[in-house]
C-alpha cells in the first residue's frame, strides 16, 4: 500500500467515488451529490481556499483505491482561537488500521512539515461551516440532515491511531 497526493483528474475522480465503495451495502448511508463535492475540492469555486491550504491523499494498493484524507490548514481560525493545529476531513477508508494509520500519518506530516502545525483535529471538512464531526452511535438507522455518516469501525480507527475523543470531534498531538 502507498499514499499518493491527489494531483490529476483521475485521481480527483478516485477520490470522489471511494464513499460508494465503502458504504455500498449499507442501507443508511445516502450519497453527497459528486458535482458538491467536486466543488468543495476545487480552489476556484470553494472560497475556503482564497485563505486555507489544503492537499488530499489517496491510500491505494494496485489499482485499488483503500482511503483517502484531506489535511487542511485555516490560518484564520487558528488566528481567533489561538490554536496551532492542522485539520483532516473528507476520511474514508476501508476497516484496516494500517490504512487508516497511513492516512492520519500523511495528514500529521504534512501538516508539520508545510504548515509548522503541531496539532491534528477533526473530521472537518476545512472548515467549521462545511461537515464535521464523527458519528460515534446510532448507526442503526439513516442519517439526518446535516448530521454526519460513517462506518460503526471509524471511532476504533481513530482511537487506535492515537486519535483522542472529544465532544466527537477528534484530535491528537503529533511529533
Amino acid at each position: 500500500m502507498e499514499i499518493i497526493e491527489v494531483k490529476n483528474e483521475n485521481d480527483r475522480k478516485k477520490f470522489i467515488e471511494l464513499p460508494r465503495k465503502i458504504y455500498k451495502n449499507d442501507p443508511n448511508w445516502t450519497a453527497p451529490f459528486d458535482f458538491q463535492t467536486r466543488e468543495k475540492l476545487d480552489p476556484k469555486r470553494n472560497p475556503f481556499f482564497r485563505h486555507g491550504w489544503a492537499k488530499m491523499f489517496l491510500a491505494v494498493e494496485g489499482s485499488e483505491v483503500l482511503g483517502r484524507i484531506v489535511a487542511s490548514d485555516d490560518p484564520r481560525f487558528n488566528e481567533e482561537n489561538g490554536s496551532n493545529m492542522g485539520m483532516f476531513g473528507f476520511f474514508e477508508a476501508v476497516d484496516d488500521q494500517n490504512v487508516a494509520d497511513a492516512l492520519f500519518d500523511q495528514a500529521a506530516r504534512v501538516l508539520k512539515a508545510e504548515r509548522k502545525r503541531d496539532l491534528l483535529f477533526g473530521p472537518v471538512e476545512f472548515s467549521t461551516n462545511y461537515e464535521c464531526a464523527l458519528l460515534v452511535e446510532g448507526f442503526d438507522s439513516p442519517a439526518k440532515v446535516m448530521m454526519p455518516y460513517n462506518p460503526s469501525y471509524y471511532p476504533r480507527l481513530f482511537d487506535n491511531w492515537g486519535l483522542q475523543k472529544n465532544r466527537d470531534v477528534f484530535s491528537g498531538w503529533f511529533d
